[in-house]
């Protein structure tokens, strides 16, 4: 078995006491297995980021499968039920929705009545953003604590050789096998910080379950990226939004107007891990670029790699990735051909699946970056509505 550790790192500058960092650690297990023919394994856990809340933008078609209305309430989702649990003395419940499985010590009860229609909501949004993916074919668990004592000893009970590494950490939470570990780091009944790790650790949790090919790290991260910015709006929906992003937009144009943005290559190939050696600021601008290049891919180059994307998502999905990389005619050499099937960093899908031209392809993400850092306004955040 080898083992990959990462580091993600995340920060927001609404916190009232000052700048508050997200810090969890990523470790992605690939196993090497012989005469199996089932499930090959995705990366076993994947590491929580942080996000500003940003509206809507209702006048965007670009994304046009975003569904613009989802659940606002249990009553609006069949087959809710909920069980007492107990975690170590302490009581909890059990959430059993469509799709989830939500295992919380929460004490805000209209904390916990959100978690049903916001998991729904942000499954809706993974299955229909990009393009339309499989459901999940089982359910998705989540431990939500309310306490960072009871995630530290879950955290312990699941990872009993690597909890140490998660001792030290700040506010943040982890996904392992399809299950998302997350408690609760907001204050006084709030829960926007709580649920934007939620979301992003939600798209980890799908692609884990969903997924028989695991994506490339950079499109893996960037996707979560992707899926993290939501509203609620006064009735309680929730509404998510691809485009609108503005701590990741915002982290863009700094790095743009400091010229600290990274080569493309080295984005591709390098770890997450790799950055937060630097420091801080340069994970928080790896995220922010594979934000930009993940929506590059679905709609700049005037949606010249739409389709490729679309493509390569449903053979991940459908496990014809690794095979379609083991034989690419755009690799040059067997070796590389066996390098790209293998790894999960590198420019070899791009390669493959969106343009032979490495030169070509950097000149037209690099654009779209000069695009969204000049030109697409950055928007500040807007308040939620109603308290969570």
């Amino acid at each position: 078995m080898l083992s990959l550790l990462n580091t993600i790192l995340s920060s927001t500058s609404r916190d009232r006491e000052g700048a508050v960092f997200f810090l969890s650690i990523a470790s992605c297990v690939v196993l090497i297995l012989t005469g199996c023919s089932t499930q090959p394994s995705t990366s076993n856990v994947a590491g929580s980021a942080y996000v500003e809340t940003v509206p809507e933008d209702q006048t965007n078609a670009t994304f046009s499968n975003l569904p613009q209305q989802q659940a606002s309430s249990e009553n609006d989702i069949p087959e809710v039920t909920h069980e007492s649990w107990t975690f170590q003395n302490d009581p909890g419940t059990l959430i059993t929705t469509p799709h989830y499985r939500i295992y919380t010590t929460l004490r805000y009860r209209h904390l916990r009545e959100q978690l049903a229609p916001f998991y729904e909501a942000a499954l809706a949004h993974y299955t229909t953003a990009l393009t339309e993916l499989p459901q999940p074919p089982e359910p998705l668990v989540t431990y939500m604590f309310q306490t960072r004592d009871q995630w530290r000893s879950q955290t312990r009970i699941m990872l009993p050789e690597d909890y140490l590494l998660y001792e030290g950490l700040g506010r943040g939470g982890f996904t392992t096998d399809g299950t998302a570990v997350l408690y609760y780091i907001d204050r006084r009944g709030r829960s926007h910080d709580t649920l934007a790790i939620a979301a992003h650790e939600g798209w980890h949790q799908y692609s884990q379950i969903a997924f028989k090919n695991p994506l490339p790290l950079w499109m893996e991260e960037g996707i979560a990226t992707c899926m993290e910015s939501f509203q609620l709006t006064k009735d309680g929906t929730v509404r998510f939004s691809v485009r609108s992003n503005y701590e990741r937009h915002r982290a863009l144009r700094n790095a743009y107007r400091n010229e600290e943005l990274i080569d493309l290559a080295s984005l591709l190939s390098q770890t997450p891990q790799t950055f937060l050696d630097r420091g801080k600021e340069h994970l928080l601008v790896y995220y922010a670029q594979v934000w930009a290049l993940t929506r590059f891919l679905h709609e700049g180059a005037d949606q010249q790699y739409r389709a490729s994307l679309i493509e390569l998502l449903d053979d991940a999905a459908h496990g014809r990735l690794r095979n379609r990389l083991a034989r690419s005619k755009a690799l040059a050499s067997n070796h590389e051909r066996r390098r790209a099937s293998q790894s999960k960093v590198g420019r070899w899908v791009v390669l493959e699946y969106f343009n032979p031209d490495w030169y070509e392809f950097e000149s037209q993400y690099n654009d779209y970056v000069k695009q969204l850092s000049t030109g697409e306004p950055a928007r500040s955040p807007r308040k939620s509505y109603r308290r969570y």
